[in-house]
């Protein structure tokens, strides 16, 4: 990553998360995530939220002229755990995300 040419280490601000809350009475849960996309990849994983159950609670960008273009977008769900789990791996499967799409760890 690079903010106006200079590079910047990753952990400052390129990372997401996804975290799973179940409501006060047990009963359901809610799922939220911060998940960090580049400009391409955000209409297809909207598409794939949508088609999944899930709804896209926020877009936005951290940063400005940082290189190349990023947004973070909030998923958001409810229902059980087990169902929010599935639903939110189902909607990342095919992208960058998901575990087993992403690049082998270079060690140095």
């Amino acid at each position: 990553m690079k903010i106006k040419g200079e590079p910047i280490p990753i952990p400052f601000g390129f990372g997401g998360w996804v975290a799973f809350k179940k409501t006060t009475d047990g009963k359901s849960a809610m799922v939220i995530s911060d998940t960090v996309l580049l400009q391409e990849e955000v209409n297809p994983l909207i598409c794939a939220a949508h088609a999944n159950g899930l709804e896209i609670a926020a877009i936005h960008n951290h940063f400005f002229y940082e290189e190349p273009r990023i947004f973070y977008m909030h998923i958001h769900g409810m229902g059980s755990v087990e169902e929010l789990a599935k639903k939110y791996a189902d909607t990342i499967r095919n992208s960058k995300l998901f575990p087993t799409n992403q690049p082998p760890l270079l060690l140095h």
